[in-house]
């Protein structure tokens, strides 16, 4: 996948040279840049509901293919297969699963990465991923607010389709808005 820049640089999980560092790295470079400019930066971490679990087959092979990868392995990979749940000594019977994404596996993390890798083609602002973690930034003048809050509206919306569209759902609960100005700095 590196060989061939499969996924987006915006992408910080599970690949070689990329990790949680690095993506703090990335949203810091954001709001210090904005800071030397005397602007004001928004950060939106959006949160996913149980998105390793929620990943549609179809749709993830669909992405494989135009990754040009063969899907054929990846979906015996992903069918087939069923789940339990257990409660203290109690085992459910084991049902079919059609969504999700095997938890543990290296395999399942780089397919999460995959589902996800068109997500940042969305959106206008800045994009940094972490796993299901995202962070969508802006940069602005403080008097240009009114504009900035329509651009990061608009970023949300395209997120909430693209969600939609990949049956994802975002943590309202966890989700959070962070606006730093070069004011509040006192690093």
């Amino acid at each position: 996948m590196d060989k061939h820049f499969i996924l987006v640089d915006c992408q910080h999980a599970f690949r070689k040279n990329h990790s949680t560092d690095t993506a703090l790295l990335e949203v810091t470079d954001q709001i210090w840049k904005g800071m030397d400019k005397q602007q004001v930066t928004t950060d939106v971490l959006v949160d996913l509901s149980k998105a390793f679990a929620k990943v549609d087959h179809k749709i993830l092979l669909d992405k494989v293919t135009k990754c040009g990868i063969c899907c054929d392995w990846f979906w015996s990979y992903l069918t087939a297969r069923t789940q339990a749940v257990q409660q203290d000594d109690t085992l459910s019977e084991f049902l079919p699963t059609s969504s999700g994404v095997p938890q543990g596996s290296c395999l399942g993390l780089v397919l999460f990465s995959i589902y996800t890798n068109d997500l940042p083609q969305n959106i206008n602002s800045k994009v940094v991923m972490c796993a299901d973690d995202t962070q969508i930034l802006a940069s602005y003048q403080l008097d240009n607010q009114q504009s900035a809050f329509t651009m990061v509206q608009s970023d949300l919306m395209a997120l909430q389709l693209w969600m939609v569209k990949n049956h994802l759902t975002i943590n309202t609960a966890k989700t959070q808005v962070i606006t730093v100005t070069a004011e509040e700095s006192t690093c």
